[in-house]
Parts: C-alpha cells; sequence; structure tokens
C-alpha cells in the first residue's frame, strides 16, 4: 500500500492505493512505465518498420533505493516522496527527464534495449562511454542493429557493466512467458543533495545528445506546457472530489492514449500491450469525447475511419493490419458519426463543425458499407458474423460467438437508422428504402432473440451476457422501455457482482471462471468484468430506470472510480477485473475503460 496524493488543478485528494505503478506517455507511441514487475516496464519509445510500427524498450528502471512513503499524481508527471527525499519523473518526446532531491545515496540505472516482445539476448554489446559532458551507451545486437542512450548528469556516476537476473511476478501471473531474464545494470548515479538527469535514445547519438540536452535545460517550460494543455480539457462538474478527480484522470490518460505517428492521428487501445489503433476500441472511445465536445478530433477520426471501408463493407480490425477479421468495428464507427450527427443537430451547431460536403461524403461512405455487409453478411434479415469477430474474440469450451449476435444485430439496425437520417438530412430519396430494412429487420431481431423477457446473445443462443447493454446503448430502438427494463432485471440477475460489475457470461454457466487466467483467455469473456461494459451498463440503467437500478448505478460508479484512483496504474482506468473480487487487471491504461467512464459521468452527472 501507498499514499497517493492527485494534485489537479485546485483539487487534491488522498487515496491508499494496492500497488503504486505509474504511466506517462509522450503521445508519440511511447511510454514510460514505472512498475517493479513487468519485463513491460520502463522507458518504451516508438520506431517505424515500414508501413507497421513498434516499441523500442531502453530504459529498464531508474530510482533510488527507497521504497516511496507518498506519490504525488502531477498532470505534467509523477513526484515519489521518501520523507524529505522526493524524485520527479517527466516523459517528453524520446526522453525522460529524473530529478532527486534532498537525497544522499545512489540511483541505480538498468538497461533493457530490445523491441519489446524480442526477448533473445545472444549477441547483445553495450559499451560505456563519455563525450562532451554526455555518458553515451552504445547498444548492438548481430551486425545492424545500433541504438544509442546518451545521459545528461550533474552527478558523479559509476559505471557497473554486468548482468543480473530478474524475475517478473506479474507476467507470471498473466502466464504471459517468459517470466525472468538478464537486464544490464548500467550505472550508479551517486547524489549528496540535488540532482538532474536526461535520458535520451536514439538511432542517432547525435540526435539523442541533442534530446537530452533540450530536456535537460528545458523540463521546467515543458511541464508548464503539458499541464496548460490538460487543463483547457477540464470542465467544472458538480460532483463529489472523489469522482471529479478519478473523472479528470480519465480525461487526461485518455488524451495520453492519443498518438501521432507518421502522419496517423488516433488512440492506442491500452497500455502497455495494445499499442495499435484498433478500429472497435477507438470507435467506442470517441463517446467521451464526443462528450467533452472535442468535435474537431473526433471529426478527423471519424473522417479517417470511414475512409478505410473494405471490399466487404467493413472496416480493417487495426493499424497496424492485422489478418483477424471485425464484424463490428465498422458499425460502431458509423455509431459514433451518428452520436455526433444527432447530438450537434439538437444544438443546431452542426454547420459549426460539418459542412454539407463533408456530410455527404460520410453519407455515400454509410450507403457503400451497408450495400456490401447487405450482400456479403445479411441473411434473412440477420447480420452474420464468423467465429472470433465479434469483440469477444476467444473461443473456449467451443463458444466462438459466431452467427447472428445480439450486438451485431443492434449495430447494423443503427447504420440503417443513420442512413435513413442522413438521406433525409441531404435530400437523398434512399432514406425510404433504409426506412423500409431498418422496420424489417427490427420485426425479426425481436422476434428471434426477445423471449419471455430475456433478450438472447445468439439467435439460437439464450445464453445470458453483457452484449444486451451494448445493443441498447447501440441501439434503443429495438425493444419497449418496460421490455428493456424486463431485459435489465434478469440480466443483473444472472451476471451482477457483488462489488459493483458485471460478469461476461452468466455465473451458472458451466464455462463460467470466477479468476482472471491472464494470457491463456479462458476467463476473459467468460467471467472477467470489462470496465468499460460495466460503464455503459450504468449508463444504460440510468436511461431505463435510473430509480429502480440505483443501487446498481452507485455501484459501478463506485469501483470504476476506485479501480481509477486505488486499484489500478495511478489514475489510469484498467481494462478488466476477476469476477470473484474487483481487482484491476489486465492492460494497465485502456481507453475505452477511460473513455467510457467520462461518458458515465457526464449521463449520470450532466
Amino acid at each position: 500500500m501507498a499514499r497517493v496524493i492527485y494534485d489537479i488543478q485546485e483539487e487534491k485528494i488522498e487515496e491508499e492505493v494496492i500497488e503504486p505503478n505509474f504511466l506517462l506517455t509522450n503521445k508519440k507511441g511511447g511510454y514510460f512505465l514505472d512498475h517493479k514487475d513487468t519485463k513491460y516496464r520502463g522507458l518504451c519509445t516508438l520506431e517505424m518498420q515500414k508501413k507497421a510500427w513498434d516499441l523500442l524498450k531502453s530504459v529498464d528502471t531508474l530510482s533510488i533505493s527507497q521504497v516511496p512513503s507518498l506519490i504525488k499524481y502531477h498532470l505534467w508527471g509523477i513526484e515519489k516522496k521518501h520523507g524529505k527525499a522526493s524524485e520527479k519523473l517527466f516523459f517528453y518526446n524520446n526522453s525522460l527527464m529524473y530529478e532527486v532531491d534532498n537525497y544522499k545515496g545512489n540511483a541505480l540505472l538498468t538497461l533493457d534495449i530490445r523491441y519489446i516482445h524480442d526477448f533473445a539476448t545472444q549477441g547483445q554489446k553495450y559499451t560505456i562511454s563519455e563525450e562532451n559532458n554526455f555518458v553515451i551507451v552504445k547498444f548492438k545486437k548481430g551486425k545492424e542493429f545500433v541504438r544509442y542512450l546518451a545521459i545528461k548528469s550533474d552527478a558523479p556516476i559509476k559505471k557497473l557493466n554486468r548482468y543480473k537476473d530478474y524475475r517478473f511476478r506479474f507476467d507470471e501471473k498473466r502466464k504471459s512467458a517468459p517470466f525472468s531474464f538478464p537486464i544490464y545494470e548500467a550505472l550508479l548515479f551517486q547524489i549528496k543533495g540535488n540532482c538532474r538527469i536526461s535520458i535520451s535514445v536514439s538511432k542517432s547519438k547525435e540526435e539523442a545528445m541533442n534530446e537530452a540536452n533540450y530536456i535537460y535545460y528545458s523540463h521546467h517550460h515543458l511541464k508548464s506546457q503539458k499541464e496548460k494543455e490538460l487543463i483547457i480539457l477540464f470542465r467544472k462538474k458538480k460532483i463529489s472530489r472523489k469522482i471529479k478527480t478519478a473523472y479528470k484522470c480519465s480525461i487526461k490518460a485518455l488524451d495520453d492514449l492519443y498518438v501521432e505517428i507518421d502522419g496517423l492521428k488516433g488512440f492506442y487501445a491500452g497500455l502497455p500491450w495494445f499499442f495499435q489503433i484498433w478500429a472497435r476500441d477507438e470507435a467506442i472511445s470517441l463517446g467521451g469525447l464526443i462528450n467533452e465536445k472535442r468535435h474537431d478530433l473526433v471529426k478527423n477520426i471519424l473522417l479517417r475511419q470511414t475512409s478505410k471501408i473494405l471490399a466487404d463493407g467493413r472496416t480493417p480490425n487495426k493499424t497496424p493490419f492485422s489478418a483477424l477479421g471485425t464484424a463490428d468495428g465498422v458499425g460502431w464507427v458509423f455509431k459514433s458519426f451518428g452520436d455526433v450527427f444527432y447530438s450537434l443537430q439538437r444544438k443546431k451547431q452542426l454547420s459549426n463543425y460539418w459542412n454539407d460536403g463533408e456530410i455527404s461524403v460520410v453519407t455515400s461512405r454509410l450507403k457503400d458499407s451497408i450495400e456490401k455487409i447487405l450482400r456479403y453478411y445479411v441473411r434473412k434479415n440477420l447480420t452474420i458474423n464468423r467465429k472470433k469477430e465479434t469483440w469477444m474474440d476467444t473461443d473456449v469450451g467451443n463458444d466462438p460467438r459466431d452467427g447472428a449476435r445480439i450486438e451485431i444485430q443492434a449495430l447494423t439496425l443503427n447504420m440503417l437508422k443513420v442512413a435513413k437520417d442522413l438521406c433525409l438530412y441531404i435530400d437523398d430519396p434512399d432514406f425510404t428504402r433504409y426506412e423500409a430494412l431498418e422496420k424489417e429487420m427490427r420485426k425479426k431481431v425481436r422476434s428471434l432473440f426477445f423471449n419471455n423477457g430475456t433478450l438472447y446473445d445468439g439467435h439460437n443462443d439464450p445464453t445470458i451476457r453483457p452484449n444486451v447493454f451494448l445493443a441498447y446503448y447501440i441501439y434503443p430502438e429495438l425493444l419497449k422501455r418496460k421490455e428493456w427494463k424486463q431485459v435489465f432485471r434478469n440480466t443483473l440477475f444472472a451476471l451482477w457482482l457483488k462489488w459493483g460489475g458485471v460478469s461476461t457470461i452468466d455465473k451458472t454457466n458451466p464455462l463460467f471462471l470466477d479468476e482472471y487466467t491472464g494470457m491463456e483467455d479462458r476467463s476473459y469473456h467468460r467471467g472477467d468484468s470489462w470496465y468499460f461494459v460495466n460503464n455503459i451498463a450504468a449508463m444504460c440503467l440510468h436511461k431505463v430506470d435510473r430509480r429502480l437500478f440505483s443501487r446498481y448505478i452507485k455501484d459501478i460508479v463506485k469501483a470504476s472510480t476506485e479501480d481509477i484512483l486505488r486499484l489500478g496504474a495511478i489514475g489510469c482506468a484498467s481494462e478488466l477485473s476477476s469476477a470473484k473480487e474487483q481487482r484491476a487487471e489486465g492492460s494497465i491504461s485502456q481507453a475505452w475503460s477511460s473513455s467510457t467512464y467520462v461518458a458515465m459521468i457526464n449521463e449520470l452527472f450532466g
């Protein structure tokens, strides 16, 4: 346990956190993760490889030997307190700034230079030298792979030049091999009072030196600039200080996952493992941005996503490319566009952000997608997906969720609805066709999926799963309000977890597992509780009957807030939790968890 003070604008609250881990990003695809038990910790910077990219790890750890008694969460970075002594960490571009005040002793720098998923150590060689008031670490692997670390410091330095085996218990728990391997202990900084250390990594020694020099002398200005950029994103809300702090942390955590890579602008799905732009995750994550009125950013992402319609009417699963298909990515993209369109239209602000030409372009792309989906995936007014193509993309116990699935039907129905309304807006006569298609499909889905107060997960599968909340969130017109109330009551009876979440499958189902199984994926969609689904469920319950479901809504808000402030990485929303008890598990910072928390707070508290 550790004490954490969240210092955001005029708000300061103190919490006891389970594990004092934290994540910093540079918004260029890289991150710095302070976490004692994972091989994904340390400084990771993005490198382009043809049309793809990868993360290069360099620094493994940099710290003094003491355990912090207090951690301060600032908008610019993290401060660790040790009595009168303190450490400050700030990440900018490909450089890490590390400061120590009021301390006498050593700070150890360990290195682990490799691409993030490359664990082969054969042929590695580190060389340490001094040049123009810098310490230069040259790393070579094989004949061609060379990287440079430039280190600038005002403290005396002792070269260690040795390897030590480290064990990573967090990865062992996740069953993410290897669980241990040698880490290079490079330098000891011999601190007497205060010191500054800047580290930069590059393929070019000169570039690394220039970057390390820049952050060394400019870090005060850069910290202030980062704070100002984030403060602009926050809006005043009349809610409790704890929820308000978690809300602001979520805005920051989502913004930290925004990246600009080789001209592409978008959102990572999560860190440290999901450093790609997934169509589904990014589209769902736009919900919080829409709530926060970041319309220009949302518009740029939607124009990019809708420009990538494939020959079968879908969008690519992720960038860089993945062979695994996505049945729902395109539906979520157009759901987000519909949310923007309706919201701005109600406020009579549509023309402030979208001109008629842009709306016509998106309408054309939506119509093109619908026609292809009707041709390749719709059978007898049901949209069919192959196995592992939904967000529940694992196959355990012969349960691949292929066929016609409820949230996929809702997404198709919503696409038809949005197409109808866009055609009306631009005077396109096709609106009558989409209106008829929507009506026919809605009737078919109701008849096959809704039975005696239960909404089936698949047209031949009565298994109770939380996808009914996604279905309402996407297309509430499917059922009447009183019918949704029945569905939600039956669903909560089967899925509710007493700590404040919903399971991913009926707790009486033979496939249900109450403990997170990590990389084995057995519990991933058959027990584990996903924070983004919980947040969406709270919004749905609030819209259908906030009084009837008040206890569930309150418990979800409490659990998601606890995850952000106390259980996971400081100020970040986790991917999921075991069903048995609330934990911060899976990805350390997940975009759709942060975004749906923001959307939930806006929905519940205005």
